[in-house]
């Protein structure tokens, strides 16, 4: 996790314990089974079930800290499964951040309409720049008059 991630999830713990779910979902390890078979090449790389048993994603206590840990196969291959997992993490959590930007962009667009006419008429009345009208009922009808 970068700093930027640990400091987003100051004021929400349970979003820590979140992330460290997402890390070793089902998903996240099927993407790096993956990606381990683009990387490693002629390497068996592991599958997505011994990836599960490899890797763990812990929480720290009384911080924002995901401790990250890898077990298993070869020294030389955990820093390279580590790395990529890491990588596929970050790649997917910034989608995911650009997916609710333009979530939030379009309930936006449709709660503000852009025109004026598109405004409730009371709304566009109170937005009227002119003078304050007074209303006077006379025989049943209502009348509006600018005050003199």
């Amino acid at each position: 996790m970068t700093s930027n991630d640990v400091h987003e999830a100051e004021a929400e713990p349970a979003a820590v314990l979140m992330e460290a779910r997402r890390l070793l979902a089902w998903p996240m390890l099927l993407s790096l089974q993956d990606r381990l078979s683009e990387t490693l090449g002629a390497a068996s790389p592991p599958t997505a079930a011994e990836l599960q048993d490899m890797l763990g994603a812990e929480t720290r206590p009384e911080t924002n800290v995901i401790g990250l840990t890898a077990t298993g196969l070869g020294r030389d291959l955990l820093p390279t499964i580590l790395q990529t997992w890491i990588d596929l993490y970050v790649a997917e959590k910034d989608a995911r951040k650009a997916s609710e930007g333009r979530r939030t962009a379009r309930s936006s667009r449709s709660r503000w309409p852009r025109s004026s006419s598109a405004w409730p008429l009371s709304e566009r009345a109170s937005r009227h720049s002119g003078p304050p009208t007074t209303s006077s009922r006379s025989s049943g009808k209502t009348t509006r008059r600018r005050p003199a």
